[in-house]
């Protein structure tokens, strides 16, 4: 659900039928409710807002049964007394592993043991390999996944800086430089990747390049979201020309 949508059955992509807009749009509904135990009724009322009970009920009906067909396994969906659920078994989501992912990350604050390296090499590559564009980018037209869409890519900034700190933690600020690196690259608007990019430089004694991040920075903000860096950033940049 990162990125472009893609359904894969046992690692070859499934073409879907020109029909297949709607039950994969009841897919999408689940996991943007949480993918178990989401209330049938709510999840019809998001599809077809415009209709009444008995109609929307009969629609989420056929439009699960044509998603079941899609996926060729009645199992992926269990519907049980008025909720569905996404076995977990059956049909895997990247979204939960990425979240799951997200939470192995953000354990490893605090942790400064020289042998999480490989440890740190196989989450990096994880994250990386997982968030491959927002989630739902081209799901403009779908408002009820908005706010899941700027949930999920906040959490994944925030992933990236746990990542980054923690190769600091050890030393590896080369390390740490390319994962802040990577994610300007998604998010080019991410302040908070420019500081911590800043403050791995001035550790490196790379002050030159510590002040070219904050210019990007400056570039950035002023040209996406038409601002200025913050008070943060302006005195990180202060103390960084008053160390040269």
């Amino acid at each position: 659900m990162f990125g472009q949508v893609k359904i894969a059955r046992r690692d070859v992509s499934v073409e879907l039928s020109k029909r297949a807009r709607k039950p994969l749009e009841l897919l999408k509904a689940i996991i943007v409710c949480g993918g178990q135990n989401v209330d049938v009724l709510s999840v019809a009322e998001m599809l077809w807002p415009d209709a009444d009970g008995d109609a929307a009920q009969k629609a989420f009906d056929i439009t699960l049964h044509r998603l079941r067909k899609q996926l060729a396994d009645e199992r992926a969906l269990i519907l049980r007394r008025g909720v569905i659920s996404i076995d977990p078994k059956v049909l895997w989501v990247d979204v939960t592993a990425f979240q799951d992912l997200a939470d192995r990350i953000e354990a490893l604050e605090g942790k400064n043991d020289l042998q999480e390296v490989a440890v740190l090499n196989d989450l990096s590559e994880a994250l990386v390999d997982f968030y491959r564009g927002r989630f739902l980018a081209s799901d403009t037209d779908l408002p009820w996944s908005m706010p899941m869409r700027d949930r999920l890519h906040a959490r994944f900034l925030r992933a990236l800086a746990s990542l980054g700190r923690a190769w600091e933690a050890i030393g590896h600020y080369e390390r740490a430089i390319l994962v802040y690196r990577h994610g300007l690259k998604v998010d080019q608007a991410a302040e908070m990747l420019y500081q911590h990019l800043m403050v791995c430089y001035q550790k490196s004694g790379r002050l030159a390049e510590a002040v070219e991040a904050y210019e990007r920075c400056q570039v950035a903000l002023s040209s996406l979201i038409g601002r200025r860096p913050s008070a943060e950033t302006e005195a990180l940049r202060r103390s960084i020309l008053g160390a040269g």
